[in-house]
């Protein structure tokens, strides 16, 4: 669900470029993995407990293949979507959601598929702003945002190691 970008780390950002290509990547993708290990099962342990489910499925998984981004996040989805899978609703609980339903074209007197005019576009905007709107938990950020400090020191240390032994 979140995913976060370490950056400031000038040093070791330097010793990236001199490995370059396949090795830089491999040492981030290790290093960023081995960082977020054990902050995985404090997102779990922060998730709301009814059946379990979201805890269950929390994991650390590699960011989605870029030729920009390289490394890994902690998540509930095994795509980088939020809606995915059956702990779909952990995105609400995150961010929030409101209640209700959204109005159909059919509600309002259209067909199923045609654009809304003006009058309709007015009406459902109406009708939303009666729907009660319920707060996120953001159990996610908050247990990411706490030990920042913490991951960030692992990701060091772990990049450092693997630059060193990639060099060699």
């Amino acid at each position: 669900m979140a995913t976060g970008v370490v950056t400031g780390i000038e040093e070791l950002n330097a010793k990236l470029r001199q490995l370059r290509g396949p090795l830089a990547k491999k040492a981030i993708r290790k290093s960023s993995r081995e960082a977020l290990k054990p902050l995985a099962p404090k997102v779990a342990r922060a998730a709301p407990q009814r059946t379990g489910r979201l805890s269950r499925a929390t994991k650390v998984r590699a960011l989605k293949r870029s030729r920009n981004k390289i490394g890994s996040r902690v998540t509930t989805s095994k795509s980088g979507r939020g809606f995915r899978g059956k702990a779909f609703y952990g995105w609400f609980i995150e961010k929030g959601w409101k209640t209700g339903r959204r109005l159909r074209n059919v509600d309002l007197g259209a067909a199923r598929g045609v654009r809304r005019n003006a009058a309709q576009l007015a009406a459902a905007e109406a009708h939303d702003r009666k729907r009660r709107s319920v707060p996120g938990k953001h159990y996610h950020r908050k247990t990411a945002r706490n030990n920042r400090g913490q991951v960030l020191a692992r990701y060091r240390t772990s990049t450092r190691q693997w630059i060193e032994e990639l060099s060699q």
